[in-house]
């Protein structure tokens, strides 16, 4: 599967604009979707379950005369999963090796003369922002 992207930064220091091509196969695509459309969603109803406040003890290795309980230090299910399971995934995901991406560096003038009439909400919002 192929995916295009654009992105512009009109600020006069980092005037840029960048046109993205991905190439993926269609199950990374499919994992992808999963990760973000279920996963983060299931994730999204438990940060609402907090975790038992149990088990006092010294967490953090730069300070351990100070204890924190599983609730402190973790705050609900939802933050577990997404460093246990979600991020993961969208690490694995980022650099799997089959991903490609190439990057043209072009002018943000340039990019709106290419793209502008595509996308013309994008750079009107764009240049409202500037």
């Amino acid at each position: 599967m192929r995916n295009w992207s654009y992105g512009i930064n009109s600020l006069p220091q980092w005037r840029r604009g960048h046109v993205e091509l991905v190439e993926q196969p269609w199950w990374l695509s499919l994992i992808n979707n999963f990760n973000t459309r279920v996963l983060m969603r299931i994730e999204g109803w438990l940060c609402k379950v907090p975790v038992p406040d149990w088990f006092p003890k010294p967490r953090d290795p730069d300070d351990p005369e100070t204890l924190y309980t599983w609730r402190e230090w973790s705050g609900s299910l939802g933050s577990l999963m997404y460093v246990h399971v979600t991020s993961e995934l969208f690490q694995w995901y980022w650099h799997h090796p089959r991903r490609t991406s190439i990057i043209i560096d072009l002018g943000s003038d340039r990019v709106k003369e290419l793209l502008g009439e595509h996308d013309p909400d994008f750079f009107a919002s764009e240049a409202a922002i500037w």
